[in-house]
């Protein structure tokens, strides 16, 4: 998981593409962030 503050289409490319699985961009949404974390969790 990725979290930045440039959420433009090119940094996010390039996350996906070194692995990253979610990007998140800020100010961040702790409702998401949360859901995200749960989902790796029980996943």
């Amino acid at each position: 998981m990725m979290i930045t503050a440039y959420g433009d289409d090119e940094n996010r490319h390039q996350a996906m593409e070194r692995g990253a699985n979610e990007f998140l961009t800020k100010p961040l949404d702790f409702t998401l962030l949360k859901e995200k974390l749960n989902t790796f969790i029980h996943d």
